[in-house]
């Protein structure tokens, strides 16, 4: 037989038995998935991870009226909001020349323990989001003995059926290890006040033995469903055997007291967290803390979150711009940028506010926000954080010698 008609014969047999008409059962072996793959098809499907929607860097900028400034904490800002052509943000704040904070052993009637302590809500706004001007106090802390004499903090602002509602941490009483923390409220008819405060607490502690009996904080609303819904962190009293958590309550007014999820806590980490409508969802961001500590997570019902990324260099006290955060949207669309802090160190030991950029959103693919090759140089490395002091080595070495 000629070699090329041999060929042509061999090249129509092959043809024949790879064909779906044959008949014939040409499959490969079927392929054993490890766990590792399988849990990425399971959650993400077959989509690559550079075009995870879920998934963003976030990149950081100092931003003009919003400085470190010795002697002054500003920081946990609310989310940002426009109103006509000009963005608002609240933020805690102390004093010009508030004494350093001496932890709440040391704690007086003049000494902070934090740099949250002795605080109170002040207020800036900006024209372009890049450049904000200070423009005084918002909400101050109640009179003596009240639930709210000693300080109001870590704010989230909602924007509410022509009203604007001020949510926030409270505490009473010179601070120490064992003081409650409750959530407050003030209203005003305009973003510039001003603000008539709550005569009582919206949220407050859980009873003895709950995930969240011993603090209520750090607020973020939107509205959901026709309701507004207020996710905070719950703090127990036993924080070394059982770790922070972040909880769910709703309101049908916003002057009236939440009631907290049946399905409470909603996730099992995140020091803080900052959560914003998506699609017909809610996602969520963690950072520090716990099993699932810096990802991001989404819950199509706003309480079961599941796991969709995991990120680096997470915003501390994070709070975006979200217009659909209270529009009560089936269809969100997401997030670019928002407003997070700087925490106090051993050489700043004042927190100050700064910006961050991100893409979170149904309508922008912002390539280099997507970059998940992302390492640290050596001033990360050795910061003051992160670098192994002295005490450490020689508590290692001790170890090591056993």
């Amino acid at each position: 037989m000629p070699k090329k008609m041999y060929l042509l014969l061999v090249s129509l047999m092959l043809l024949f038995a790879v064909s779906p008409s044959s008949g014939r059962n040409t499959s490969l072996p079927t392929k054993k998935l490890s766990a590792a793959q399988k849990r990425v098809k399971q959650i993400h499907g077959d989509v690559p991870y550079w075009k995870n929607e879920f998934y963003t860097s976030f990149k950081y900028s100092r931003i003009k009226g919003f400085d470190y400034e010795e002697g002054v904490s500003r920081r946990d800002p609310t989310k940002p909001i426009k109103v006509g052509d000009t963005y608002y943000v609240w933020f805690t704040r102390t004093r010009k020349g508030c004494p350093l904070p001496k932890g709440p052993k040391y704690a007086d009637e003049n000494t902070p323990a934090t740099t949250w302590d002795m605080a109170s809500i002040y207020y800036a706004t900006s024209k372009d989001s890049w450049n904000w001007e200070e423009q005084g106090p918002a909400v101050t802390p109640g009179p003596k003995s009240a639930y709210d004499d000693r300080s109001v903090f870590t704010p989230d602002i909602m924007a509410y059926n022509g009203k604007y509602y001020l949510y926030y941490q409270v505490c009473s009483g010179i601070y120490s290890s064992d003081t409650k923390h409750l959530i407050g409220m003030s209203w005003a008819d305009s973003p510039d006040g001003p603000w008539h405060r709550s005569p009582m607490p919206l949220l407050t502690p859980g009873p003895p033995g709950a995930w969240d009996c011993h603090k209520v904080h750090d607020p973020m609303l939107m509205v959901r469903d026709g309701k507004i819904w207020l996710y905070y962190k719950g703090v127990p009293e036993d924080r070394i055997n059982h770790g922070i958590a972040w909880g769910l309550a709703i309101a049908d007014k916003p002057e009236v007291p939440f009631i907290k999820s049946e399905h409470n806590p909603v996730t099992n980490s995140g020091h803080e967290v900052f959560v914003f409508p998506y699609k017909n969802g809610v996602l969520a961001v963690l950072s520090n803390d716990g099993y699932e500590k810096n990802t991001i997570q989404f819950a199509e019902d706003g309480i079961n979150f599941h796991v969709k990324a995991s990120i680096d260099m997470t915003p501390e006290a994070g709070a975006p711009f979200c217009p659909d955060a209270y529009a009560n949207a089936t269809d969100a669309r997401g997030i670019t940028w928002g407003l997070c802090h700087i925490p106090q160190s051993p050489d700043k030991p004042w927190p100050f506010i700064i910006r961050f950029d991100c893409d979170l959103s149904q309508d922008h693919d912002i390539t280099f926000l997507k970059n998940q090759n992302h390492r640290h140089y050596e001033d990360a490395f050795f910061s003051i954080k992160d670098a192994l002091k002295p005490y450490e080595k020689k508590e290692l070495m001790k170890i090591y010698k056993r």
